[in-house]
């Protein structure tokens, strides 16, 4: 379901919802959780996921289907560039 106002927009939980959550772990609950469409919890998973380890071309992938999903284009965008700079230094 696509949101029907920027306020719908997937934005992060409280910090301490998945402090616990090594970053494997949240690129893992944030995908599952964006397929089940619990957007909310995607971000707050990939978020810290992507901060944790900024080089880490999936969490920014799943972060740019997330908001390209939620049709919040800038932000999937800016996601989908770190991914890409993210793959040019993996090689």
């Amino acid at each position: 379901m696509l949101p029907t106002a920027p306020a719908q927009i997937a934005q992060p939980a409280a910090a301490g919802d998945c402090a616990a959550v090594a970053p494997p772990g949240a690129l893992a609950l944030g995908r599952i959780a964006r397929l089940q469409g619990d957007y909310a919890a995607a971000a707050t998973h990939l978020l810290r996921a992507a901060a944790l380890q900024p080089h880490v071309v999936a969490a920014n992938r799943e972060l740019g289907l997330l908001y390209m999903q939620q049709q919040a284009l800038p932000l999937a965008a800016v996601f989908f560039a770190r991914m890409q700079a993210a793959e040019t230094l993996a090689h």
